[in-house]
């Protein structure tokens, strides 16, 4: 179903893309049901939850795990479950020879799912809360992300607006499957002060036509997190914000849909 935050602006009627929301509290105990009946859960994935710092973490990442299984295998097929996810050299998870791409972030209780069906995606979700960022570099992160989103403003409040600007940024680096540390150093946002700036700006106008980037709204008001997506130029974004559902059945019916 369809409601709550949404992506602004829409691209396109009939999306090859899906961005799914999970409140991961309300969405464990029947996510962990539908595990417990069919396993979807790679031996990697159960490693990393065990590595989890709290019990906490462990608990929200199994849930954020299975979530992203079940969408992936809605949009692929039930062949995909268990299979381990290859690791790009960036620490970008795939998996080999699937059309389209999949990207999960995760924070607290939320988690928030991209899945496409014609290529690569990136999606990145943060808390809004102070961060103790170097008043240059948070003007760099800033003007990068509302030129790489071809002008589209930011939040007017300073913690938002800088989180808003650095999930535009991190969904883009996923996007491009080779990471945040290139994105930056490219953007001259770190790489001291020998950076470019012709070069930087250069970078910012490569970007831009390379990526369409969207907001998603309505989170900051609701949720108190911001969050973007980001897809290659030319691939539609996602119009609606899909909401995973927190019940066994209707769980057990939304991978049967495809």
């Amino acid at each position: 179903m369809t409601g709550g935050p949404g992506l602004s602006p829409s691209h396109s009627e009939q999306s090859q893309t899906e961005l799914w929301f999970a409140d991961l509290a309300a969405c464990g105990p029947a996510l962990d049901a539908v595990e417990a009946g069919v396993p979807r859960l790679s031996n990697d994935d159960l490693h990393k939850i065990e590595r989890s710092v709290t019990s906490g973490a462990a608990i929200h990442r199994r849930a954020a795990y299975i979530a992203l299984r079940l969408i992936i295998e809605r949009t692929f097929g039930a062949e995909w479950r268990r299979v381990p996810f290859a690791v790009a050299g960036t620490g970008k998870p795939y998996l080999d020879r699937i059309e389209g791409g999949f990207s999960l972030t995760h924070v607290d209780h939320y988690a928030l799912i991209g899945i496409s069906r014609t290529g690569p995606i990136g999606v990145d979700l943060e808390p809004i809360k102070p961060r103790a960022v170097a008043n240059d570099r948070r003007h760099k992160i800033e003007s990068a992300a509302v030129a790489l989103a071809h002008g589209a403003s930011l939040p007017t409040s300073a913690d938002a607006r800088f989180l808003q600007a650095w999930v535009r940024l991190e969904a883009v680096a996923k996007c491009d499957g080779r990471g945040i540390g290139r994105l930056l150093t490219g953007l001259g946002i770190i790489g001291g002060q020998n950076a470019d700036q012709a070069a930087a700006e250069a970078y910012v106008t490569e970007t831009a036509s390379a990526f369409s980037i969207s907001d998603v709204d309505g989170f900051e008001a609701s949720h108190g997190i911001v969050a973007a997506i980001a897809v290659p130029r030319g691939q539609a974004i996602a119009d609606d914000m899909l909401m995973l559902p927190d019940t066994l059945e209707s769980l057990a019916s939304l991978v049967q849909i495809r």
